[in-house]
């Protein structure tokens, strides 16, 4: 079509050079706002899957999707707008650019680190906000997998900044061990802790625990661990639960796994490594192993999470002297997070057992 339009206008039509220049200009604003209006707006660009009647079943809404925040999506059927709940969704059909595909096979494929740059060129170039919430997910998950955990918060307080309910709130990049940082990365942390968003106050107090404000941490987390919305207040209790491992008896941590299974399932992962290795330091290993090898199992998106689990696992069977086992899931860290600390880790876990194998 811009070949046709090019060539009759060079041709000539009878029009005086600045009504030719009209018609140009007209055009070009008309094929402009077509490429950055058009696809926001037309049906049958998108496709929702949602859970059908019949149990198993699906059906499909067909139109172009408005918006994604909070508990619903909305889309446009041909001029009539439906909201669909988080809940019914199955999955979407929607046009991705070159780079989300390309990113999306190498995350498929688990190489996490060459996903990195396919997923800012998507991001930069993805108009649709919703769009861009799940790509800045998808690269908030390679960060925190990576070991770039400050870049991780600054991707996840972008998503709470333009959504405060986002739904990528399983994924928030808190600290659930150490959480040793930087001054420049304590700084922040502190900023985020007196924030208006609870969670981002959650996401600054995880990672004070090793800082001189640690005692203002935990009292903040113990704040919020009442806060009346479920999700605020089951990942508050858990990241106390970080301050009392030290002293919880047993009693106490049976209690926690009682929470843990109240709380919903997409928030369960990070309660569940507490869990784990509260176990651990019980002297329970069965316990341990239990919840430590679910968060693999159920939660297989949580790159970082899905690594410590597999790690500290490893390391409980090591020492019970199930090497073999102990391999296997080193095995499966090196093949399932190339490129990440964490098959560095586990590469090195491997050389020191050979080496006492050989001596």
């Amino acid at each position: 079509m811009n070949l046709t339009h090019s060539h009759t206008l060079r041709r000539g039509n009878g029009l005086r050079p600045s009504c030719r220049l009209f018609t140009m200009l007209a055009w070009l604003v008309s094929m402009v706002f077509a490429m950055f209006f058009t696809p926001i707006v037309a049906s049958g660009q998108d496709t929702v899957i949602m859970f059908g009647s019949e149990p198993g079943s699906t059906i499909k809404r067909k139109g172009a999707i408005v918006q994604w925040i909070g508990p619903e999506l909305t889309i446009d059927l041909s001029g009539t707008s439906k909201t669909i709940p988080n809940d019914q969704i199955v999955g979407l059909e929607t046009t991705w650019s070159a780079e989300y595909q390309r990113a999306k096979e190498l995350l498929a494929a688990r190489k996490i680190a060459a996903a990195y740059e396919p997923l800012r060129i998507a991001l930069a170039g993805e108009q649709r906000e919703w769009a861009s919430a799940i790509i800045r997910a998808d690269l908030m998950r390679c960060l925190s997998a990576g070991g770039a955990d400050f870049d991780a918060c600054q991707l996840y307080l972008q998503l709470l900044a333009k959504d405060p309910e986002t739904r990528f709130a399983e994924f928030i990049p808190v600290a659930w061990e150490s959480g040793m940082v930087d001054g420049q990365f304590a700084e922040s942390a502190k900023r985020w802790m007196t924030a208006n968003d609870p969670m981002a106050q959650i996401l600054g107090a995880s990672w004070l625990f090793g800082t001189s404000d640690r005692s203002a941490a935990i009292a903040k987390l113990k704040e919020l661990s009442r806060d009346i919305r479920p999700t605020v207040a089951h990942l508050a209790s858990a990241q106390v639960w970080r301050s009392e491992m030290l002293s919880a008896d047993t009693a106490q941590v049976d209690r926690w796994a009682l929470q843990v299974k109240r709380m919903p399932k997409s928030l369960q992962a990070g309660p569940l490594l507490m869990l784990g290795m509260a176990n651990e330091r019980l002297g329970r290993p069965e316990e341990c192993l239990t919840a430590l090898l679910q968060i693999p199992i159920l939660h297989q998106d949580d790159y970082r999470l899905n690594a410590i689990a597999l790690h500290r696992a490893a390391l409980i069977l090591q020492n019970a002297g199930q090497s073999r086992e102990a391999r296997r899931l080193w095995n499966e860290i090196i093949t399932s997070f190339p490129e990440t600390r964490w098959s560095q880790t586990a590469h090195d876990a491997l050389a020191q057992t050979d080496s006492k194998n050989q001596q």
